[in-house]
């Protein structure tokens, strides 16, 4: 089955599926004459008939925005290098203060 982007209709061999992800779809190919029965003698050369639209089953590939990779990833919720020292010299600061009798 083949594979087109979404917003530019382009064909897409092999899918990054870690970038996006794929969903069915049918995408619109041409129109077929269909003649309808008994017509062709009536009304020559082509009879009556109407054009029908071809369809061709396919897949679409969505390409993830910035704001959907960065819900799938949110950032980590343990405390930067940084907090932790900071957190450090707070408390290395308290203890000071008791030792030195200033609280």
């Amino acid at each position: 089955m083949k594979t087109y982007h979404e917003k530019t209709g382009e064909l897409i061999e092999s899918p990054n599926l870690e970038e996006g992800f794929t969903y069915p779809g049918q995408r619109h190919i041409g129109t077929e004459r269909i003649v309808l029965e008994g017509t062709v003698a009536l009304y020559p050369p082509g009879g009556l008939g109407y054009d029908k639209p071809v369809y061709e089953d396919c897949q679409y590939y969505h390409l993830y925005t910035e704001d959907e990779l960065a819900a799938m990833h949110p950032p980590s919720q343990e405390p930067s290098d940084m907090e932790k020292r900071l957190a450090n010299l707070e408390d290395q600061l308290t203890a000071t203060k008791i030792l030195l009798g200033v609280e």
